[in-house]
């Protein structure tokens, strides 16, 4: 027990990167001042016996782990195996948590899973309270024998999906590439995944690809377990009535791998159309039709507001086909992520604003808002035909424009004579055609050209 404590520590200090009080380690770990220094006299003491610095002390400071025995410390982690080790951040460790928590038939109890991470109780509980604040469709719930999450089998997957879209490299993604059952031969599994692109005449992004390939290895590890998914969003008469062929060759996938489930079905070819493709030609042509519409709109309504003038053909088809996976994924729930998405809500603010208006007609035909990571993926197609947008970006929406009032109008108004002429055009349209919801005049003055 004594060489456990003092490994937490460790753990503890080597995560920090940085000086602890005493005061934060006696929260940490819920123990009294004296046992503090008792532990860091076990640690340095352990330290010692593995050749590695011990922990320093600067007084009224707090304590630090050398970083050559962080490193040291790590590498003599990772070479005992079958060992769960600490995650070296607060988001990996949460990811560990809930990763423990969907591959353990029981219940973890708090104890079990701060000695698996090499965390205190206080660290524990924390994290529990950000599950159950970030992830509540995870339902993290406490049983007499430990916790466990109580979720839909359909909410745990958008779980993973949106883990494993957003880091290929991740605890999820790892953890995924590491269960010991199925034992999928990944070349095998992208031969497969190959027979399926060619059966529904579509080509995946690589990152898709492996998300895809992740997916159905989870799905086969948790029906192994005993979770299946039941009734998920949709139902195939739905899904084949606005594409072709797609379900025949998910079903080939499926029972090549031993899945024959109805609803595991469904719920798979969502995951199949909520992917990203480069090309595509599985939908049927009147939602083709419909979604080149779209495209269309959000195109000139993208030119009305920023006073751009896009006449690109690859450029519509390429946005018409990101379209479809937006579509599904709005439909279906499922929350796409990458990092290079906060990036470009945090370069390109005002082309955020731009195109979120622009995607009313997406809005109105997936029935809710758009979600402003999938606003931002759609922001890289005109960020790619925009030369101004390689530095910064030229055009913005003036501070006092009430951007709600563009999102939820049918037709943007825009006039460049001033605000006294604005108003009466804008009177003047609503009183003729009074069920059409018309914007507030976006006054191309006030906008930097």
């Amino acid at each position: 027990m004594a060489v456990k404590n003092a490994e937490k520590l460790i753990n503890y200090l080597a995560a920090a990167h940085d000086y602890v009080s005493a005061a934060k380690i006696e929260k940490q770990f819920n123990i009294s001042r004296r046992t503090v220094f008792y532990r860091i006299d076990q640690a340095n003491q352990l330290l010692a016996k593995l050749g590695m610095a011990g922990i320093q002390n600067e007084r009224g400071v707090g304590y630090l782990l050398p970083e050559e025995t962080v490193t040291a410390w790590q590498k003599r982690q990772q070479a005992q195996p079958g060992q769960n080790h600490p995650a070296v951040s607060p988001q990996k460790r949460l990811d560990a948590m809930i990763w423990s928590l969907l591959t353990r038939v029981q219940p973890q109890s708090i104890n079990n899973l701060g000695d698996k991470l090499g965390v205190g109780r206080n660290t524990i509980i924390a994290d529990f309270k950000r599950i159950e604040t970030e992830y509540p469709r995870l339902q993290l719930t406490s049983t007499p024998k430990g916790h466990v999450l109580a979720g839909s089998e359909e909410a745990i997957c958008r779980y993973v999906f949106r883990q494993l879209s957003q880091d290929n490299q991740g605890v999820i993604a790892t953890g995924v590439d590491h269960l010991t059952f199925p034992a999928i031969d990944m070349d095998m599994a992208y031969q497969q995944l190959g027979k399926l692109e060619k059966g529904i005449n579509a080509r995946f992004t690589e990152n898709a690809a492996q998300t895809i390939i992740r997916c159905l290895k989870f799905r086969i590890f948790r029906i192994s377990l005993g979770h299946r998914v039941t009734n998920p969003d949709t139902n195939s008469e739905e899904i084949a009535a606005v594409t072709s062929g797609v379900i025949p060759e998910v079903e080939k996938l499926l029972a090549r791998n031993g899945i024959q489930d109805t609803q595991e079905l469904v719920f798979f070819t969502e995951i199949v159309l909520c992917s990203q493709v480069d090309v595509l030609n599985y939908v049927k042509d009147e939602f083709k039709r419909k979604m080149h519409h779209i495209a269309w709109a959000i195109m000139l309504r993208y030119d009305q507001i920023a006073g751009t003038k896009i006449n690109d053909n690859a450029f519509m088809n390429a946005l018409s086909i990101h379209l479809y996976s937006t579509y599904f994924r709005c439909r279906y729930r499922f929350t796409f992520e990458m990092p290079l998405l906060d990036a470009i809500h945090s370069k390109f603010p005002e082309m955020i604003k731009f195109v979120q208006i622009a995607c009313r007609p997406l809005e109105i035909v997936v029935g809710s808002p758009i979600p402003t990571s999938e606003i931002a993926l759609i922001c890289l197609y005109f960020i790619s035909v925009d030369d101004s947008t390689q530095t910064d970006v030229a055009r913005f929406v003036s501070k006092s424009d009430n951007i709600q009032d563009y999102l939820n109008a049918d037709v943007l108004l825009v006039c460049t004579s001033g605000i006294s002429t604005s108003a009466i055009l804008y009177a003047t349209l609503h009183r003729q055609y009074p069920l059409i919801n018309f914007s507030r005049s976006l006054g191309m003055a006030n906008c930097k050209i």
